[in-house]
C-alpha cells in the first residue's frame, strides 16, 4: 500500500463563512504535495456547531420548545447557506440538511416531553455535528475531481459506554479498519471520516471527549504506522497566547511531547492529551498547520527549544483562571507584585518547567490581559 497521510481539519478552520472554500484549499494542498500518497482526512463539526447543539440539548430539558426550535432553525440556515455559491448542489444539500434536522427536532421533542437528558441522549445530539458535516463535505467532494470515499467513524471506532468521554477499543478499531479501509484505499485516493464520534457495542452514538477529533487522528496514524499527523487549524500554528484574546502573539515553532502533555493538562485546547500520548508512544510527529499561512506551523516531537512563556486562560462563571507556562522566577515575582490588588489567589510550580497559576474576577480580565501582553506575550 502507498504511504498514507493522516490529516485532521478542525471545526474552526471550517467556519460557516468559508467552510467549503477552506476545505477545498486544504484538500488541494494535500493532494498536490503528496501525489504518490493516499490520505485519510478526519473532520470536526463546522464552526461552533457542537456548542450550539449542546445549547439546544440544554433547552430541551427545560421544555422550552420556542428556544430550542429557534436555535435549531438558526443552525439549519447556517448549513443551507454553505452551498449558496454552489447552485448545482443546492437541492441535494437541502434534502440532506432537512432530513438530519427533522431527526433532530423529533429527538429534541422527545427529550422535552420526558424532561430527561441522559448522557447517551446528549451524545446522540452532539454527534449530529460531525455526521452532517462529513455528509455535506462528501457531497461537495462528489462535485470535484477528488477521488474519495466517505466512511462514517462510528462504523470503525467502537468504544465503551462511558457517554461523553468514551474510550475506544483499539483492537476492534483495527479489525474494522482492516475489513474496509485497505479495499477502499485501493480504489480511492482519499478517505473522509469524522473525529470525536464513535459508537458502543450496541450501536449507540458515543463521543470521546472535548477536542477528541485529534485523538481520532492519532488512532488512524497508529494503525497505519504513519510518521506524522497534519492538523489544520484557524490559528497560525500554536501561539504563546490566544490570538483571539491578545492583540499580538508569537509562534511556538516546536514543543516536546512532555511539554505538550503538560500544556494539555493546563487546558491548552489545541492539544489533546490522548493524542500526544499515542504520538509519543509511536514516534509520530504532530504538525499544526494554518489554513491561511504556509509559513507558520508548529511541530510536536521529542525535541524542543521553547523560549517563550505560554499563557492559557480558562473561563469560569465569575472567574478567570490563568496559567503561565515556562515562566522565570523573576517574572513570577513581578506578576504577583504588579497584579496583587486583583488576584484572588495564586500558586507557583518551580520544578521542571515553571508554571504560575492565578485567578481573578471576570471584571479584571482586560487589566490582566493588557499587563500580560506587555510583560510576557511579546
Amino acid at each position: 500500500m502507498k504511504n498514507i497521510i493522516i490529516t485532521k481539519i478542525g471545526g474552526a478552520t471550517l467556519s460557516f463563512d468559508n467552510a467549503l472554500r477552506n476545505f477545498h484549499t486544504i484538500i488541494g494542498k494535500i493532494t498536490s504535495t503528496n501525489n504518490d500518497s493516499k490520505a485519510i482526512i478526519i473532520v470536526s463539526a463546522i464552526g461552533k456547531t457542537t456548542s450550539m447543539l449542546n445549547e439546544i440539548a440544554q433547552a430541551t430539558i427545560n421544555n422550552h420548545p420556542d428556544t430550542y426550535l429557534a436555535l435549531i432553525e438558526t443552525l439549519k440556515k447556517s448549513y443551507i447557506a454553505l452551498f449558496s455559491d454552489y447552485p448545482d448542489l443546492d437541492i441535494a444539500s437541502r434534502q440532506l440538511i432537512n432530513t438530519r434536522f427533522e431527526e433532530l427536532i423529533q429527538f429534541a421533542d422527545g427529550i422535552a416531553t420526558l424532561r430527561e437528558l441522559s448522557n447517551r441522549s446528549l451524545d446522540k445530539i452532539l454527534s449530529l455535528g460531525e455526521i452532517i458535516t462529513a455528509e455535506l463535505l462528501d457531497l461537495f467532494l462528489s462535485n470535484t475531481d477528488v477521488n474519495h470515499k466517505y466512511i462514517p467513524a462510528n462504523q470503525l471506532i467502537i468504544t465503551d459506554s462511558n457517554f461523553g468521554n468514551a474510550k475506544p477499543d483499539f483492537d476492534l478499531f483495527a479489525s474494522n479498519f482492516d475489513k474496509s479501509i485497505p479495499n477502499e484505499l485501493a480504489k480511492h485516493d482519499v478517505i473522509l471520516t469524522q473525529g470525536f464520534i464513535a459508537s458502543n457495542a450496541e450501536g449507540h452514538h458515543t463521543t470521546m471527549g472535548y477536542e477528541s477529533s485529534n485523538y481520532t487522528a492519532a488512532l488512524f496514524a497508529k494503525k497505519v504506522k504513519a510518521k506524522q499527523i497534519d492538523i489544520w487549524t484557524d490559528s497560525k500554528g500554536i501561539r504563546n497566547a490566544d490570538p483571539k484574546v491578545f492583540s499580538e502573539t508569537c509562534l511556538i515553532p516546536d514543543l516536546s511531547y512532555k511539554q505538550a502533555l503538560e500544556l494539555a493538562e493546563l487546558g491548552l485546547n489545541l492539544i489533546h492529551k490522548d493524542m500526544v500520548t499515542v504520538a509519543k508512544e509511536n514516534d509520530i510527529i504532530l504538525y499544526y498547520h494554518s489554513a491561511s499561512s504556509d509559513d507558520d506551523f508548529t511541530t510536536i516531537n521529542h525535541k524542543s527549544n521553547l523560549s517563550k512563556p505560554i499563557v492559557i486562560i480558562k473561563n469560569k462563571v465569575d472567574l478567570l483562571e490563568f496559567s503561565v507556562y515556562n515562566i522565570s522566577s523573576l517574572m513570577i515575582n513581578d506578576i504577583i507584585s504588579d497584579l496583587e490588588d486583583i488576584l484572588i489567589d495564586f500558586d507557583a510550580r518551580l520544578i521542571n518547567t515553571a508554571v504560575l497559576n492565578f485567578r481573578l474576577l471576570q471584571k479584571h480580565k482586560q487589566q490582566a490581559i493588557n499587563y500580560l501582553q506587555k510583560a510576557i506575550v511579546i
